[in-house]
């Protein structure tokens, strides 16, 4: 699974130009003789492009029940895919799967185990959170610092 639902890679060439869709995900190629000479990465992000858009108003609410977590990888799950050993930072599939199960996915390695893994779903929408968290936070602080201004005044 690419991580992205409903959404197969795309490759197309045009001269010395390779594109490969996934999802939202624009990757280009640039070459010259089987050499590559340039790459890019965007998320196709225009409006003309985009319909039915409305508010994404998740932020407080969410972020207050994220819980980052630090941690090393099992040593026969980081030696089978070659992980680094340091410590680590981020979340448990199992905590975020509490909060929505659109946020995680089962994957199913080589040897048939399975594991939870996260959607690219949960990166966008917890980016989005942030800023409206910090939004919240502001309009509260603006609120407060009048209120103290009023009470000095």
């Amino acid at each position: 699974s690419n991580g992205v639902a409903g959404a197969d890679p795309v490759a197309t060439l045009g001269g010395n130009l390779i594109t490969w869709t996934v999802g939202s995900y624009l990757y280009a190629f640039e070459g010259v003789k089987g050499i590559i000479t340039g790459f890019t990465e965007n998320n196709v992000s225009d409006e003309n492009v985009k319909e039915n858009i409305s508010v994404f108003d998740t932020g407080l609410s969410l972020i207050n029940q994220l819980e980052p977590k630090k941690f090393t990888f099992t040593e026969d799950f980081r030696n089978a895919k070659k992980l680094p050993s340091e410590e680590q930072i981020g979340y448990i599939a199992q905590d975020v799967e509490k909060i929505s199960e659109d946020y995680v996915s089962k994957t199913v390695d080589y040897e048939g185990k399975k594991y939870l893994g996260m959607e690219r779903k949960f990166d966008k929408e917890l980016q989005a959170a942030l800023v409206n968290a910090i939004k919240e936070l502001s309009a509260k602080n603006d609120a407060l610092e009048a209120r103290i201004a009023a009470l000095e005044g």
